[in-house]
């Protein structure tokens, strides 16, 4: 199976759980304790994509990051897009919550 076929409106990958293929982007919301984890997590992400070369949207409501990481091909995910996306993933760590779970 492709790597787009797996992206088609569900998860990504096993590795990418919660992730999802919004039009041309990979999609996924991340909850942090509060608005300052996430603003230090849209840090983390911000200096990975300068050294990537790549450039997610990034946007922040109180203390839930959404980012939509735009996929290099038309056609689907490539490597670069899946290894980015893991990247974010491991920046997130063990700091944050399923969306919905986060604490008050």
């Amino acid at each position: 199976m492709s790597v787009d076929r797996e992206l088609a409106g569900q998860p990504a990958v096993a590795d990418l759980p919660g992730w999802t293929r919004v039009g041309n982007k990979l999609v996924k919301s991340f909850a942090t304790d509060d608005f300052h984890a996430a603003a230090r997590f849209v840090e983390r992400v911000a200096t990975a994509a300068e050294a990537a070369d790549r450039y997610p949207d990034i946007t922040i409501h109180a203390g839930v990051v959404t980012i939509e990481l735009p996929l290099e091909k038309r056609a689907g995910a490539s490597e670069a897009d899946l290894a980015f996306a893991r990247r974010i993933q491991r920046l997130i760590g063990d700091h944050h919550h399923p969306v919905g779970l986060a604490g008050p």
